[in-house]
């Protein structure tokens, strides 16, 4: 078989030789340098994300443990309320003491004890006049009708709070006020409903408070009484909000 460079003068051969080297160079080296960039890469694309995965992990710590904090607290509120009802001062330090302890097991605290530690200072920026004398005089209100569930109560007419109907009649000035928070009354005042009239005659209080037995039927998840109980063919021992919530 005849040797197709035969015919091919020795400089040509060198040339072709030397052509065929660099090209085989170049196509080594852009191979190295191509593996070597894919994997640098590689493995800062897999740092990002190991990165990234650790500053979630971090975040939804945090958040577990705030939500494990506040769980902890509201799991003991029943004691709370105990120890105040039993209107024992000793009753309710050590208990205050005992959930203070709990919290520091999960969360380093700043004080030793509950009764070193002082209130959370209120940054100047949160300071608002305005909200503050609004909440005063719902606070105001809200007393009132808390002396009137009281009433019932010793008389027989409720039980618990949840059981009551209250109804509030205001001038108008007064009236205006509410009407804002009509929605969040019943929730304000801890009863299955609040009704708001308004009242025009000049020689009328600022505000009166009647309190009656609600007629409805009670929610088993939230135990409000509510005339939306039943309604839901799905859920018929649920009010219309609890309804809300589980779908």
């Amino acid at each position: 078989m005849k040797n197709p460079l035969a015919h091919l003068s020795l400089l040509s051969k060198i040339m072709l030789s030397t052509s065929i080297a660099i090209t085989l160079h170049f196509a080594v080296t852009g191979w190295i340098v191509q593996r070597q960039f894919f994997r640098s890469a590689s493995q800062t694309l897999e740092e990002e994300v190991q990165g990234s995965f650790k500053s979630y992990e971090s975040l939804w710590q945090a958040r577990a443990d705030q939500l494990s904090a506040v769980s902890m607290v509201l799991s003991r509120m029943s004691d709370v309320r105990a120890a105040f009802g039993t209107h024992d001062h000793l009753t309710i330090r050590d208990t205050a003491e005992e959930i203070w302890r709990s919290l520091a097991g999960q969360n380093p605290l700043d004080a030793e004890s509950v009764h070193l530690a002082g209130f959370p200072k209120v940054e100047p920026e949160w300071q608002d006049a305005g909200m503050a004398k609004k909440w005063e005089r719902l606070l105001e209100i809200r007393t009132a009708v808390q002396a009137a569930l009281e009433e019932q109560r010793r008389n027989k007419v409720i039980g618990s709070s949840l059981e009551a109907v209250v109804e509030i009649q205001a001038n108008p000035e007064t009236y205006s006020f509410l009407k804002a928070y009509e929605a969040d009354l019943s929730t304000f005042f801890i009863v299955s409903a609040a009704k708001l009239t308004e009242l025009r005659r000049p020689d009328e209080p600022e505000f009166t408070v009647a309190v009656s037995k609600a007629t409805a039927k009670k929610c088993e998840r939230c135990w409000n009484y509510r005339e939306a109980v039943g309604t839901n063919a799905a859920h018929p021992t649920l009010c219309d909000r609890c309804v809300e919530a589980v779908q």
